[in-house]
């Protein structure tokens, strides 16, 4: 009776063992879902960032190239 108790009491371990180890993995696959997303959407703003500094460290020159032709046409 004791043997039976006991092969009881690991059989609902083992299976409470199953339970956790599925439950564990299933939240570490949404956990890298969640990141693979996060991952795809830092990309997306930093191009967009980088975008923007370029527009950014252009609009000097096209400053100098506007009084360039302001100049030009003021003198011609």
């Amino acid at each position: 009776m004791l043997n039976d108790n006991l092969n009881n009491i690991i059989g609902q371990q083992n299976k409470m063992f199953d339970k956790l180890l599925a439950n564990s993995k299933n939240a570490v696959s949404e956990m890298e879902t969640a990141l693979e997303k996060s991952a795809e959407k830092l990309n997306k703003a930093s191009h967009a960032a980088g975008l923007i500094g370029l527009w950014y460290s252009l609009a000097p020159v096209a400053v100098i190239v506007q009084t360039v032709i302001l100049l030009w046409q003021h003198f011609h």
